[in-house]
């Protein structure tokens, strides 16, 4: 049952005199109730926009805000009317303009605007403008709205007002000057410092470690184990020593604020105490940086105001109760994306007049991150602070690449790892970043002129059902991602419906079934030739049994021809089988031989057969040592410490 108009206490922000007085008048017409202050006792806000303080706390006490005219539509029904088509946008009011931005960050400002019925303005006017959206600090407008107050915020508060369907809070997402120093809370400070590291490794994972940290005693105090266990990767990447505890070795605190390692720094006055981000810095250059430049001031919290103990009220008669609010229940934090803080550079082709869109673009965003886009047929110039910025350059399918425009892009941007649009899906369909070496279709040569794979999807791929059988961990992953990006569907179960089964060897209940039911069988060989001819290749008639080439070295080496001593022509014909199979594995059998200039001088096969030749080593002598020495100087082990572990480089450990 609605409730009575007498139980309404209608409230109002943001109108001029004339619209509060008509207001009044035809709330006291339909026999609500009027207040100039908002109580929990209010039941409607009346606002012709969002922002105001009254509209914050408003929304923050579940009071329904609506617009003027649902008193006018109130007044003309005679009755009270439902809400809901009276409701505020989520950018309603708001006067938004830009600066620095490109002109596609421009546009979507611009569609976002209208949607949720905010103004975009190309000027900013004083009194009228209320956010100015910006990438870094900079400039006439900038300048401008610092001084009038107006916030600058980025990108991604719009995307967090969208995303979270209500007004978020400015003070997360400003833009600062170089010179502003942000006193964070510690919660915060983690989390950025979590993701700062998180980019650190990703960027150094296919690099060489350096030891530009060699003679480095490092302690770790008062960071989380997660934060704990990122910063041991990079110890390890510059070879450095790192102590559980604190010893008198120990030449660098790498220190958290709420860590205790004060009264050391007082004690040892050689002692260098810096911030994470010394460490991070040092790795991206390859060089032990500065300590002078990181302070760990820069990480310090806003202390909390001081307690104040004031002695009890004298008791007095208790009011009647009132109306309590509900609870505001807390809105969880979304979980961030993969590609959050992370700036790519994607290189497409599209005619002049029609930019198609893109669907690696949009799935970065989703994940979080920001992205560049240049034209190869009409490139244009990047700026400075991008160029430093961008860790990924991203070769998306169907680019045509004139020649050395890679080689290019990396002498300008030797930081940023050359990766496929097909490395990119992977990644965010596991959830985690890839090396590149993992797979042969992740990366291009430098001296690339066109994509592996034209535009996908394929019209011819439209009709197939596919399922996987025989392939395993990348290699599954790697075909079911372009099975998905050709346009295909992929079964996990194999049936009557499927059109193609992808295996590996003729051999498994998948195929045998795929046989009685006759469905075309293929294998990887055949799924990336077709998408790169751009239509179904024929298939075999039979399942071709591939020797794998390093069971055959392994087993029976391959006879060479016979010397001049030996009768000519005479060969063992129990020697031919083996040669002759050999050969065409490594030779002219191989479909995959007609792209090999796509993935330069350190391509391999696509992991669907691992070309690796078995090695037989001795087992290796077991050494007695009592006391081991791991230096010839004065590190040596202490009880509670970690001595530098000099990882494998070719491992694919990530802690990511």
């Amino acid at each position: 049952m609605a409730p009575a108009a007498a139980e309404y206490i209608v409230c109002s922000t943001g109108l001029t005199p004339e619209e509060n007085t008509g207001a009044q008048g035809l709330v006291h017409e339909l026999g609500m109730g009027w207040d100039d202050d908002l109580h929990v006792g209010v039941t409607h806000l009346l606002a012709k926009g969002v922002g105001s303080d009254k509209y914050k706390a408003a929304v923050a006490a579940n009071i329904v805000v609506v617009k003027p005219d649902w008193l006018v539509e109130c007044s003309r029904a005679g009755s009270i009317v439902p809400t809901a088509a009276h409701e505020l946008g989520i950018l309603e009011g708001l006067c938004i303009c830009t600066t620095g931005l490109y002109m596609e960050d421009r546009e979507m400002v611009e569609q976002l605007c209208d949607e949720h019925r905010a103004v975009y303005q190309t000027d900013l006017i004083f009194g009228t403008t209320s956010h100015l959206l910006a990438e870094q600090a900079g400039g006439a407008k900038y300048d401008a709205a610092i001084a009038h107050g107006i916030p600058v915020v980025t990108l991604q508060w719009m995307a967090a007002c969208v995303e979270a369907k209500a007004l978020v809070d400015e003070d997360n997402y400003r833009v600062l000057a170089d010179d502003d120093v942000p006193l964070d809370d510690g919660p915060s400070t983690s989390m950025k410092l979590s993701d700062e590291l998180t980019q650190c490794i990703a960027l150094l994972r296919d690099e060489p470690c350096g030891d530009f940290l060699d003679g480095c005693v490092l302690w770790l105090p008062g960071f989380s184990q997660d934060l704990l266990l990122k910063m041991k990767w990079l110890v390890r990447f510059g070879m450095g020593t790192r102590y559980d505890a604190y010893n008198p070795s120990v030449t660098h605190i790498v220190a958290d604020v709420l860590g205790n390692w004060r009264h050391y720094s007082d004690t040892n006055s050689s002692l260098e105490v810096v911030s994470p981000k010394w460490l991070i810095e040092s790795c991206l250059a390859f060089e032990c940086r500065p300590e002078a430049q990181f302070p760990v001031s820069a990480f310090v919290p806003i202390a909390p105001p001081p307690k104040v103990f004031r002695p009890p009220p004298v008791a007095r008669p208790s009011p009647p109760p009132k109306a309590t609010p509900p609870p505001v229940q807390k809105v969880d934090e979304a979980p961030k994306g993969l590609f959050t803080g992370i700036l790519s550079l994607l290189l497409r082709t599209w005619p002049m007049e029609h930019k198609p869109a893109s669907a690696v673009k949009t799935a970065i965003a989703a994940a979080g991150g920001r992205t560049r886009e240049i034209n190869t047929t009409d490139p244009r110039i990047l700026n400075a602070n991008d160029l430093k910025r961008i860790a990924f350059i991203v070769v998306c399918h169907g680019a045509v690449l004139p020649d050395g425009m890679l080689a290019s892009l990396k002498d300008a941007m030797p930081h940023a790892k050359l990766v496929t649009e097909l490395w990119v899906h992977c990644c965010l369909e596991e959830k985690r970043f890839y090396p590149r070496r993992a797979h042969a279709l992740f990366s291009l040569a430098s001296s690339a002129t066109q994509s592996v794979f034209p535009n996908l999807p394929l019209q011819c791929f439209q009709s197939v059902v596919a399922s996987i059988s025989m392939y395993m961990d990348m290699e599954r992953l790697v075909l079911a991602t372009l099975l998905q990006l050709a346009g295909a569907r992929v079964t996990p179960r194999l049936s009557q419906r499927n059109t193609h089964l992808l295996c590996s060897a003729p051999q498994g209940p998948k195929y045998e079934k795929a046989q009685k039911w006759r469905l075309r069988i293929v294998q990887a060989d055949w799924l990336v030739t077709s998408m790169i001819h751009g239509r179904l290749m024929p298939v075999p008639e039979a399942l071709p049994i591939k020797r794998r080439r390093d069971d055959a070295t392994a087993v029976t080496p391959i006879k060479h021809a016979p010397s001049g001593n030996s009768p000519s022509g005479n060969t063992p014909s129990e020697d031919a089988p083996m040669d002759i199979g050999v050969t065409k594995d490594v030779g002219g059998n191989n479909a995959l031989a007609q792209f090999d200039h796509f993935l330069g001088d350190e391509s391999e096969s696509l992991g669907f057969v691992a070309p690796r030749h078995k090695v037989s080593l001795a087992p290796p002598l077991k050494k007695q040592c009592s006391d081991p020495n791991f230096f010839d100087d004065t590190q040596a082990p202490l009880p509670n410490s970690e001595m530098v572990d000099y990882a494998d480089p070719v491992s694919t450990r990530t802690f990511l």
